[in-house]
């Protein structure tokens, strides 16, 4: 006959208390932050249903200008919403460009040509789906600071690599004028 199976942690010994102790809290760690991620997505979301579209075509040529020369062939659909303070994309297959209220009246025809250049190159180089693989690994890997360090800087190195191939799309623009326009829209109104 066979000997009886022996497991290698016995439910009682110390072991195997303390590897259940680390896997509920890593587990509690998981759903913390996934709740949060998702109760910001839900209410960003909510947020947006206000957003109003942009069809003004003074405000529309240089975003068509720029997917050209970015050689973006689908649409992408411009929205201006109080839900945020800085041009940003949202979304993953069908992403749209979001601008501040008020960004198309704030601000010049060169610094919205740059602005869709940047926001544009993200969507090039596919930014929104690398941000959902991202947020996957730093919700299973929180504890590891290295995770989270190598998250700052990989996002970092996105925003220089974004900025070059903006560069690159407005070929014809000053590099100065560029960061000037993304410092000028940095900076609290």
């Amino acid at each position: 006959p066979l000997p009886p199976l022996q497991l290698p942690l016995q439910s009682n010994s110390p072991e195997r208390t303390w590897a259940t102790v680390f896997i509920t809290i890593w587990q509690l760690g998981m759903i913390a932050i996934m709740t949060r991620i998702l109760q910001k997505w839900f209410r960003f979301r909510a947020a947006l249903s206000e957003a109003k579209p942009i069809t003004s075509q003074i405000f529309l040529r240089p975003l068509k200008e720029c997917m050209k020369a970015l050689r973006i062939r689908s649409s992408v659909a411009v929205f201006e919403t109080a839900s945020i303070t800085s041009p940003a994309i949202y979304g993953l297959i069908r992403p749209h460009i979001l601008l501040p209220d008020g960004f198309t009246k704030d601000y010049s025809q060169s610094d919205l040509t740059h602005v869709f250049a940047h926001e544009l190159a993200h969507i090039k180089r596919c930014d929104p789906i690398w941000n959902l693989w991202v947020t996957i690994i730093q919700v299973v890997h929180w504890p590891n600071p290295a995770v989270w360090y190598a998250i700052r800087r990989m996002r970092g190195d996105r925003e220089l690599a974004t900025d070059f191939l903006a560069l690159e799309a407005t070929q014809n623009e000053n590099p100065t004028a560029y960061g000037l326009s993304l410092i000028h829209i940095s900076e609290p109104t």
